[in-house]
């Protein structure tokens, strides 16, 4: 009995996912216009998604590929005060 119902209420989100979806897609076409897709250049389109979701993809996951970052992008700078700061590069080796 308690299988069933955890079983039930795990189908809970998948059988609200539609419905969000379509929010979602309304919410960014009314920030973004109708036709947000035409001010990404044809080359970045190329590499985007055919679909915003895909529900296979949820299970198996998204290919990642290699991201590159430019040299000298700072997106931290650790330590206790200011004058003990030192850049945190993005490009560093991890």
């Amino acid at each position: 009995m308690c299988s069933l119902l955890a079983l039930i209420l795990s189908l809970i989100p998948l059988l609200q996912f539609p419905a969000a979806n379509t929010r979602i897609a309304v919410k960014v076409q009314a920030v973004l216009g109708a036709d947000y897709l035409a001010t990404v250049p044809q080359i970045e389109q190329a590499q985007l998604r055919p679909q915003p979701f895909i529900l296979a993809d949820a299970f198996r996951g998204i290919p990642v590929r290699e991201v590159r970052i430019p040299e000298g992008v700072v997106f931290a700078f650790p330590g206790s005060s200011e004058t003990e700061t030192q850049p945190l590069p993005a490009d560093a080796n991890w």
